[in-house]
């Protein structure tokens, strides 16, 4: 698996991603997933994106989990 991509369109993707997540808004994480999941189809080795799919998802089941908890 390789860290950054040769892909020109798969980087673009990735960074427009960073973009989103850099404004720190939570109603962006679907859209911030979309664009990794999207890069990731054009280059499968793509680390950083898999990196950010899985730190989002993860991070998006915890909030919903503790939500949860607190609505108990």
């Amino acid at each position: 698996m390789s860290t950054r991509t040769s892909s020109a369109d798969a980087s673009m993707l990735f960074v427009r991603a960073q973009q989103l997540r850099a404004a720190g808004k939570t109603q962006h994480v679907r859209e911030i997933i979309d664009l990794c999941k999207r890069a990731i189809g054009i280059d499968p080795n793509y680390a950083q994106a898999w990196a950010l799919v899985h730190f989002l998802n993860t991070g998006e089941r915890r909030e919903r989990f503790q939500k949860f908890l607190t609505d108990l």
